[in-house]
Parts: structure tokens; C-alpha cells; sequence
């Protein structure tokens, strides 16, 4: 894995996962604030001590975000940074083409269903910066693990990843040297 944690403050099962479906298929981007309120608890307890640069989200392609109406993860990362006070940078990623979508393939087609599709828009940017990622639900990892892999390939100095909800499955970390 290139990042160096994941958190987050629920499992992606019973009432978080109608509700996680509800915030990102069903049109309730309002949904975003209490999301954002109880992520921020979780990085506030989990990653005490770290001073991150800033946070950014993983990144959508623009043609999902026309047929979504907005992108789940920005909306997040907006309702933590006003809750933490952390700066925001919109767009440090970017989805370069479209893939099937990721939670109805299995692991390994998860693996290669990503490989390639993101970059860093302004490489400068995240040089020797200790980055936050977004993401709204975290299966196996492998999304917040190619945009750690583009942000690591750029220089970043670390990558920490947190989530909405997390599957049961077992997700790794960076393992320690």
C-alpha cells in the first residue's frame, strides 16, 4: 500500500450503508455535514499529532459528476475542513477516463480496473506535503491506493486516507521498515 493509514468512523453495513447509498445515489448531498462532522471525530482522535498539509478528494470524472449532480467525496472534504479548520484543495487529483465501477468487480479485477487512471494536476503541489485523501467508502483500498501511488509518485511526503464507511475486509496499511 503507498498510504501510510486508513480511518474511518463506520462499517459499511445496516444503516450506514442505506444511508451512504441515499447520500451518493439518491440525491442527498445534505448528507455531507453529519458524514463530515463524524469523519472529523475520527481524524481528530486517529490521527492526533499529524499536521497534514491538506486534504483533497478522491477524484470523479466529469461526466459522473454531471449524471451525480455533484461529487459525494468534495462534499466531504468541504464539511471537514470547516469542522477541523484544515485547508482544502479541490482537484489535486484527477480521474483521467472512465472504469467500470468499482463495487460490483472482485478483488482482483479492483486491482487492475484502476491501474493508470489518475494523476496529479500540479505536481508542485503536493511536494513533500503530507496529504489527506477523501473517499466516501472504502471496500478493498485500491482507489485510495492508485491516488496515494500518483501523490507518492510526485513527492509527497506521506499519505493518510480516510472514509466514510469501511468494509469488514481487512485493508492493509504501508507496512513499516
Amino acid at each position: 500500500m503507498y498510504f501510510e493509514s486508513l480511518v474511518a468512523p463506520f462499517y459499511f453495513e445496516g444503516n450506514v450503508r442505506k444511508g451512504m447509498h441515499a447520500f451518493k445515489f439518491r440525491k442527498s448531498p445534505d448528507n455531507a455535514k453529519a458524514y463530515g462532522k463524524e469523519i472529523s471525530e475520527t481524524i481528530l482522535q486517529r490521527y492526533d499529532g499529524i499536521d497534514f498539509d491538506f486534504i483533497t478528494e478522491v477524484p470523479m470524472t466529469r461526466k459522473s459528476v454531471k449524471e451525480r449532480g455533484y461529487n459525494q467525496c468534495a462534499l466531504l472534504c468541504k464539511s471537514i475542513s470547516e469542522n477541523l479548520g484544515m485547508e482544502y484543495r479541490p482537484g489535486v487529483l484527477v480521474k483521467i477516463y472512465e472504469t467500470e465501477k468499482q463495487h460490483g468487480l472482485n478483488y482482483n479485477i479492483r486491482k487492475g480496473n484502476l491501474t493508470g487512471v489518475f494523476d496529479v494536476k500540479n505536481p508542485e503541489e503536493v511536494k513533500d506535503k503530507t496529504v489527506l485523501i477523501c473517499d466516501d467508502i472504502a471496500t478493498s483500498g485500491e482507489t485510495l491506493n492508485e491516488c496515494a501511488k500518483m501523490l507518492w509518485l510526485y513527492g509527497a511526503k506521506e499519505v493518510y486516507c480516510v472514509a466514510a464507511a469501511l468494509t469488514k475486509k481487512k485493508i492493509k496499511p504501508k507496512e513499516r521498515r
